[in-house]
């Protein structure tokens, strides 16, 4: 899916039509235009750190035939300052159409202590000269992760504390809470990657 095996007109090897943003370091306003939010099926590629420090909110793609998902990948580290959500689906929205982004991210990750929610795939995975950690920092603010998370090394630092809730998950310092939208429109290129993670069951613990 990498901007580097572009052909064609925009095109990669697979197929994607691909973006690329050639600087060392960029802004999330490069994200957040007409052009580029709904995604539209499209592979996003900043070859330098990315930095989103505003807040992003995804949409839907309510055209027909249009896709709302879309990969952003980020050559170097992505840092992440403030809060990135979902714009509500409507009654006329697609599975095709639902906004969902994956993050594929060739460095380091690092969550901020102001962000409080976040949403996407996210696989941080570093480069063969090390990198691949995906860290947020201490705050006693609550961090809700809506999506899926791989990488090499997690370094969760959050201090929040409240009662488990119904679930027993309302209390926890991060929650990383599996959103289906990663599987009713796979971003490009994570079809391989979300095949490949293990199948989880829950079952009540049995009292002896």
């Amino acid at each position: 899916v990498a901007g580097d095996e572009v052909k064609g007109s925009g095109a990669n090897l697979y197929g994607h039509e691909v973006q690329v943003v050639d600087a060392d370091a960029t802004t999330s306003a490069e994200l957040d235009t007409a052009e580029r939010n709904p995604l539209r099926g499209r592979v996003y590629r900043f070859k330098g750190n990315l930095t989103v420090n505003k807040g992003l909110v995804f949409l839907n793609a309510e055209s027909q035939g249009e896709r709302g998902s879309g990969l952003v990948i980020v050559d170097g580290d992505l840092t992440i300052e403030d809060n990135m959500s979902y714009a509500p689906a409507g009654g006329g929205t697609s599975a095709r159409g639902l906004a969902s982004v994956g993050w594929l991210v060739r460095g380091n990750l690092i969550v901020r202590g102001q962000v409080g929610g976040l949403v996407g795939a996210y696989y941080v995975s570093g480069t063969t000269k090390g990198g691949g950690s995906f860290t947020v920092e201490p705050s006693n603010l609550q961090l809700s992760i809506h999506g899926a998370l791989i990488a090499r090394r997690f370094d969760f630092g959050r201090t929040y504390y409240d009662s488990p809730g119904p679930t027993g998950t309302e209390g926890a310092a991060e929650r990383v809470v599996a959103d289906g939208r990663v599987l009713i429109n796979t971003p490009p290129g994570f079809s391989d990657i979300l095949h490949a993670l293990p199948a989880w069951q829950l079952q009540a613990p049995v009292t002896p």
